[in-house]
């Protein structure tokens, strides 16, 4: 076998492993977030990436770095959490970390259209243009009033839990965040 062939049969194993494996991994996350995902878990998360700056959450020199993996973990918190459950030990936000780490990677290998055995012209195009929507959706040079507002919409339906437990609200947030 040459070595493209062998580069390809390799691709094309990874390629249908991540995809059988993707479900899999966004049920996991699911399943710890309703078990133990809490407010206070997801500031844990958010704390530790701003201290760590891990480059796989964030990179300051990437002008498209806006901790897509924190942003899209705290959108599924929203659907799936247990808002009730409380300070979190440190494993598990760990492991929350771990989980969506692992389920960002095979998500982008999903997002490539690479048929070892049926490559077209425009796969590359293809690829370019996913990994550009997927960019501008985390892109943080959008105008700060666009962010501001899709955070007061988003996170309205936890501001009574909020207040009630931590007396603040999500403008209470945002105002202390612009000063």
């Amino acid at each position: 076998m040459s070595d493209i062939e062998d580069f390809n049969k390799q691709l094309k194993e990874s390629v249908k492993k991540t995809a059988e494996e993707l479900p899999k991994l966004k049920k996991d996350l699911e399943s710890k977030l309703s078990e133990f995902g809490s407010f206070e878990l997801m500031a844990n998360v958010a704390i530790q990436e701003l201290f760590a700056q891990s480059p796989e959450l964030h990179r300051t020199d990437d002008p498209v770095g806006e901790n897509p993996l924190v942003v899209y973990l705290l959108g599924l918190f929203l659907q799936k959490n247990n808002i009730e459950k409380g300070e979190p030990h440190p494993n598990q936000a760990l492991d929350i970390l771990n989980s969506v780490t692992k389920y960002f990677d095979s998500f982008k290998w999903n997002m490539m259209p690479m048929d070892p055995d049926n490559r077209k012209d425009t796969d590359s195009l293809l690829v370019s243009s996913r990994l550009k929507k997927l960019f501008d959706d985390t892109n943080p040079h959008c105008y700060p009033d666009q962010k501001y507002e899709l955070v007061r919409t988003i996170f309205s339906s936890i501001d009574d839990f909020l207040k009630t437990n931590y007396g603040f609200s999500v403008n209470d947030a945002l105002d202390y965040e612009k000063k």
